[in-house]
């Protein structure tokens, strides 16, 4: 076998697609989706946090069927794994976007497109109608531009709004920045073709720059819920209190994340954070507002799955220069991760994903109740950097300056 063949052969696990990836794209490109912040301190701790956790396997329970379907915000899914939303597809292939739409919905699964796609939302919907679509949303300087985003998105049918909230400034990434990354001449950020490409530099990958809106607050939820109908999922929430407010402010969930490290270098690893946000109070007293907030979890690989009906978004980066590679691939390492979910949880012991995280009946309990999934503990974390602050006082959480 030779060719497509002999690659499709080769790549076995997620880490094999990553070397592919590495092997096959130019090296700027590369370097832009792998990069960290800083000395990547974050970047290399979520994947070595995972590492440190071990499994509890259980025995001669009759796992003949593993079932890994789940219901996300009323919508079913074949598996907790979705496709969480990176930016400028159309580097590695023209395709873009409309191939990874594709790919999720010939397997069922969540797409989360990108504002910073090189493929339009319209383009998108036409690829993969039928497909199961959230939309990652910025807040603007220009609130009018957000909204007529989250108004075009609504009319396509996408399901969710997922709101980033980590990038009140873009992170430093030193490789970005040695390579004089930006997107080539012939690609555009297509959501916002015509609208201010004046604004498009070089000093910002080639993306609008400086409108961002980096005095976005928790009062802007309301104003994002008041122009549209859709549920609002926050994206970069890594701490107990946090998220306990996104369900006082109405949001139907969160992405636990720390954008793949490639924010604020020296935060919490995503995994460690999922255990400490979910022990928070996640129960609104407002009649009016959800009664339980839907928690994602945010990582690169998938050692375990989230709780209850929380969903698995893996950054599946697995792109090259080969036309009849890309959509086969990124279904094989969408693949790749449901049969990981699927013998993991068979050979512990475990029918069905909601077993795996040692959670019977759905119900409600925290991840303190089971925690025996990660070890009795991962250790003081005390001492830790938080970002969002204004100034050195909040950093050191020193209140009152007395």
């Amino acid at each position: 076998m030779s060719g497509q063949g002999d690659a499709e052969m080769s790549l076995i696990c997620l880490s094999d697609f990553e070397a592919y990836a590495k092997d096959h794209l130019p090296k700027a490109t590369w370097e832009y989706y792998a990069a960290g912040a800083d000395d990547c301190c974050t970047r290399d701790d979520n994947l070595l946090a995972f590492k440190r956790i071990r499994l509890r396997p259980r025995m001669l329970r009759d796992v003949a069927i593993m079932d890994t379907r789940t219901t996300v915000l009323g919508t079913e899914i074949n598996c907790p794994i979705g496709i969480a939303p990176t930016a400028f597809h159309c580097l590695a292939w023209p395709d873009g976007e409309m191939s990874t739409a594709r790919a999720a919905e010939s397997l069922n699964l969540c797409y989360v497109a990108s504002t910073y796609s090189t493929c339009s939302v319209e383009e998108i919907v036409t690829a993969a109608p039928d497909g199961f679509r959230w939309f990652q949303l910025y807040v603007y300087r220009d609130r009018k531009l957000s909204e007529q985003l989250v108004h075009r998105v609504e009319a396509l049918g996408f399901k969710a709004l997922v709101l980033t909230v980590d990038v009140p400034y873009t992170g430093k990434r030193r490789s970005d920045i040695r390579n004089n990354f930006r997107l080539p001449p012939h690609l555009k950020v297509k959501n916002f073709e015509g609208v201010f490409e004046e604004h498009c530099g070089p000093d910002n990958y080639g993306v609008p720059a400086n409108t961002l809106d980096p005095s976005i607050s928790w009062k802007d939820i309301y104003w994002l819920r008041s122009i549209t109908r859709l549920p609002i999922i926050i994206k970069g929430i890594l701490t107990k209190e946090d998220a306990e407010l996104a369900v006082e402010h109405g949001v139907q969930g969160i992405i636990v994340s720390n954008h793949g490290g490639r924010q604020l270098d020296g935060e919490l690893a995503t995994v460690r954070a999922y255990l400490w946000s979910r022990n928070a109070r996640l129960q609104s007293q407002d009649p009016s507002r959800p009664r339980r907030l839907q928690g994602f979890s945010l990582c690169r690989n998938i050692l375990f799955s989230g709780c209850e009906t929380d969903l698995l978004l893996s950054a599946l980066n697995c792109f090259w220069d080969s036309a009849e590679t890309w959509r086969p691939i990124m279904e094989s390492s969408s693949q790749s991760l449901q049969e990981v979910l699927r013998s993991q949880g068979s050979l512990g012991g475990h029918r069905d994903h909601w077993e795996v995280t040692g959670i019977t009946g759905r119900s409600q309990g925290s991840l303190r109740d089971h925690c025996d999934l990660a070890g009795r503990s991962l250790g003081s974390l005390g001492g830790h950097w938080e970002g969002g602050h204004r100034d050195h006082w909040e950093v050191t959480g020193i209140t009152g300056r007395t």
